[in-house]
Parts: C-alpha cells; structure tokens; sequence
C-alpha cells in the first residue's frame, strides 16, 4: 500500500542578476542578458582565492570588451 502527502518544496529563483563591475540589471534586459558572460570556478591547491574557494562573475558585454576585449581573439 502506498500513502501520499502533499509537501512544499523549497526552489532557488533567480531574483536578481546584475553585472559584477557596472551593475548593469540583466533581468530586466533579455538582449543583454544573451550577451552576459559568467563565469565560475573552484580554487584549487594553493589559489590566490583560497583553496576551494568557490568563485563567481557575471559581467555585461561592455564591461568585457572594455577589461578584456584586448586580450580576446575574435573570428
């Protein structure tokens, strides 16, 4: 025999989704929001983040290309 119960379950929402440098808000700009970049990473022995550091960025087209647009190739 089997008994159900109806329980609530607990998600994580999206609420708010910005650029790391400028602030600029992704969630209400869908086009931006296709061109965000986001980054993530776990430091590993010796980073200078600290050892399993977890690290993130999201950061707009514009900040990009302005921090790190020189240094991108691009076909």
């Amino acid at each position: 025999m089997r008994k159900y119960s109806i329980v609530e379950v607990e998600k994580r929402q999206l609420v708010e989704w910005t650029c790391s440098i400028c602030g600029k808000d992704f969630i209400d700009d869908e086009f931006e929001a296709q061109e965000a970049f986001s980054f993530s990473q776990i430091g590993g022995y010796s980073s200078v983040f600290g050892d399993g550091s977890e690290i993130y960025i999201d950061i707009c087209q514009d900040c990009f290309k302005e921090k790190l647009g020189k240094y991108c190739t691009i076909i």
